[in-house]
């Protein structure tokens, strides 16, 4: 059975980041112990956040793009279900 495997190639970086899952997943017809299962969601969450952090640096790295983007959230929330015609 195939190990699931996670892809993030970031706009900033040329280097993708990949994570693939060890140990693979057990196959249908075995039970895994409890020990086993624990260790597999174990490396598999530790991806997950190594995956994640990974993202966060590169979010990071691009900066300034992001951050014009931004909404402001107490403005929205002032407005919310009002047709709000801004004055330029």
């Amino acid at each position: 059975m195939a190990s699931p495997a996670a892809t993030y190639s970031s706009p900033a970086l040329s280097t993708p980041h990949t994570i693939t899952s060890t140990p693979s997943l057990p196959t249908t017809t075995a039970k895994p112990s409890t020990s086993d299962r624990t260790a597999y969601l174990a490396t598999l969450t530790n991806s997950i956040t190594d995956l994640q952090a990974n993202m966060e640096e590169d979010k990071a790295a691009a900066g300034g793009a992001a951050a014009s983007k931004a909404i402001d959230d107490e403005k929205e929330e002032e407005n919310y279900g009002e047709e709000v015609v801004e004055e330029d």
